[in-house]
């Protein structure tokens, strides 16, 4: 850990695009498929991966809460502590989290994961790309005072003349304790020099397991430095939790970028300005590791498209590593980021899970699950609500949601094509007749009803392709309307695996989509190898 259990001997890698690899009876995984399911065998229809390891809490973290975080498992999994069941969770791309405390003891402890490959998520993690299971993002345990900075959310904006600097701040606070708590939440922000800039401080007053948000803003701040891709400026931050006393509970720190990202008039403007979009679709895949990333990995991915004069990056088609953000907002990239939400294999008419009810609270939950974990990057300039899952009430309701939790960022998703739940149009694989016939459409329009183009993929980057690349750039640069888009992809995702011979099963259903099982990955065969970077 963390791995993909099927690089580590267990089971084989399985690449599919569109159809599911499994009998598809939403919400069921284990129906006997049909025949034309050459790949399914018994012992290949729903494999279980079970985990388990001996931890022991430090001393000084007696009496306090303490939580175990899950990055990135898949696709489901149930937790259990010494022994007593601690929860479950699916999607496989954001953070999990569980409270354990009550379930600890003295000394050693044992954890316990079983984790299932396929699970209900999966009709909603249908993403073309190999299907890898097991835990493979970083697990780790925290603490907090007995007072909690359970969550906040720091929002640095610019002033309409774009000269100065704004300051909206929320922290949610969570009393672990059976008594009263008072005491202060602090949030001080210095300069890129590490100089004081921004300090303000709010009382808290929380009753025995009481929960409450509290809000802090000031004055502008004159003779800031925005961020954007080009000059991606951090200013760091420090939120201190005090007691009444003012000793201090706990400090965290981070770093924000001020900036504005909206529609307007037509165009999509950060800080101001229009912005061409020269970006990739990215996955997090390793030839070796699987969707197991380090670091290093990621770096040299953003290294690698700087020196390439990209721009932005698509994460496609779920939230990637959480320290790739980070490092976005360091090197400087506009991020597209997307929610772990694809349904493809169920097609976009009636059958969609976007118009199921049933699915409602499912859609909700990825959504919020995005937006909770990354909303105080300065990298992030929109988010999506997903890829290929059709379009219907469901997608409705998560817009509102996510409007009403963030307004600071446009809202785009693909299948929305032109509905008034998305802020950008955001098709893929558009010709250019279709680019231009759409700006000639969207001129007849008051300027202020007009939104951009902004193609989420174009340019399949597959042996050779690519070819019109440079006449669609000559339209992007003609048409104020259209701007830019996200090349597909920006690496292929082959394996490299010297076990077993090859292995590749066709799908014979009507559709001929193919299937194929690998034991050994030597072949460039299937959609998932391409790329720009080759």
């Amino acid at each position: 850990v963390p791995s993909n259990w099927q690089l580590q001997g267990y089971g084989a890698p399985l690449y599919t695009n569109i159809v599911y690899p499994f009998a598809k009876n939403p919400p069921k995984v284990t129906d006997e498929p049909p025949g034309f399911f050459t790949n399914h065998d018994p012992s290949r229809r729903h494999p279980v991966g079970c985990y388990r390891r001996t931890f022991t809490v430090a001393e000084d973290w007696k009496d306090r809460p303490v939580v175990v975080a899950f990055e990135g498992v898949d696709s489901a999994f149930y937790l259990w502590i010494n022994g007593q069941k601690a929860g479950y969770s699916e999607d496989s791309r954001t953070t999990a989290q569980f409270d354990i405390t009550k379930f600890l003891k003295p000394g050693e402890n044992t954890i316990s994961v079983q984790v299932h490959q396929y699970s209900d998520g999966s009709y909603l993690e249908d993403q073309d790309m190999f299907r890898l299971s097991g835990i493979f993002r970083d697990v780790f345990l925290w603490t907090s005072p007995k007072v909690e900075l359970a969550d906040h959310f720091l929002r640095a904006g610019l002033t309409d003349d774009f000269k100065s600097g704004t300051v909206s701040f929320t922290a949610s606070l969570k009393n672990h304790d059976a008594a009263v708590n008072k005491g202060s939440v602090k949030l001080e922000i210095l300069t890129p020099e590490n100089t004081p800039l921004f300090s303000k401080e709010g009382t808290y007053d929380l009753a025995a397991s009481a929960e409450s948000t509290m809000d802090l803003t000031g004055d502008p701040l004159a003779g800031i430095k925005p961020w954007s891709a080009e000059t991606p400026v951090l200013y760091p931050y420090v939120i201190t939790v005090s007691d009444e006393s003012g000793k201090p509970l706990a400090c965290f720190g981070g770093k924000t970028g001020f900036r504005r990202d909206e529609v307007k008039d037509g165009k999509f403007l950060h800080n101001g300005q229009p912005v061409l979009f020269k970006g990739v679709n990215r996955h997090d895949h390793n030839p070796r590791t699987g969707h197991y990333v380090t670091e290093a990995d990621l770096r040299v991915d953003l290294l690698q498209m700087k020196r390439g004069n990209i721009n932005a990056v698509r994460f496609s088609h779920y939230p990637n590593d959480p320290r790739l953000l980070e490092l976005a907002d360091e090197i400087g990239f506009y991020v597209i980021a997307e929610a772990n939400l694809e349904s493809h294999g169920m097609g976009y008419g009636p059958q969609t899970l976007a118009k199921n009810p049933d699915w409602l609270a499912a859609h909700l939950d990825r959504q919020k699950n995005l937006v909770e974990r990354d909303k105080n990057h300065p990298s992030i300039v929109s988010w999506s609500m997903g890829n290929e899952a059709g379009d219907g009430p469901n997608f409705v309701e998560c817009s509102k949601w996510i409007r009403q939790r963030d307004p600071s960022r446009p809202l785009q998703y693909e299948q929305a094509a032109e509905g008034s739940h998305v802020d950008l149009v955001t098709p893929m694989y558009a010709t250019l007749e279709q680019c231009a016939a759409y700006c000639r459409k969207e001129e007849k329009k008051p300027l202020a009803q007009q939104r951009p183009l902004i193609q989420c993929e174009y340019s399949h980057a597959m042996g050779n392709s690519s070819g019109n690349l440079g006449e669609y750039w000559d339209l992007f640069r003609k048409e104020p309307l259209l701007q830019g888009g996200f090349i597909w992809d920006w690496k292929d995702q082959s394996l490299l695996h010297k076990k077993h011979a090859p292995e590749a099963v066709e799908d014979r259903s009507p559709a001929k989509h193919m299937v194929r099982l690998f034991g050994s990955l030597a072949k460039d065969e299937g959609l998932f190898s391409g790329g720009a970077d080759r």
